[in-house]
């Protein structure tokens, strides 16, 4: 609903973030996205809560990929949502996981460093 929200041009924001805490596997469409896509909003991938169980895990990586491939890998963003320390990564390992979920080297590169920036910090 927040997509199709998005596309009617009924209010702004600059980040999405989906849950992956729950299987779920929406009706997700490429055209879903290419209002959000050109309006640089950014699409977040939080991988903390898959390293805490198997179905998660799953989750996160049947998602992932489905968002990547939709998104054309533009403006994801991957991120901990860590709420403690144990779910941080160094920024090598995100950048591996970013491999394992579709994009490539560069992508997955700006995934976890310029993407972020590029939403909250103006230059």
């Amino acid at each position: 609903k927040l997509l199709s929200h998005l596309n009617n041009g009924n209010f702004e924001c600059d980040l999405i973030t989906f849950d992956f805490n729950h299987e779920l596997c929406p009706n997700i469409r490429r055209a879903n996205f290419s209002i959000p896509i050109s309006k640089g909003i950014g699409i977040e991938i939080n991988y903390g809560n898959s390293l805490l169980d198997q179905t998660a895990r799953r989750s996160l990586f049947a998602f992932s990929q489905l968002l990547v491939e939709k998104t054309r890998s533009r403006n994801i963003i991957l991120s901990s949502g860590a709420e403690t320390s144990f779910a941080l990564r160094s920024p090598k390992d995100v950048t591996y996981l970013g491999l394992m979920l579709g994009l490539n080297g560069d992508q997955s590169k700006a995934a976890v460093f310029r993407n972020a920036f590029k939403k909250f910090v103006k230059m």
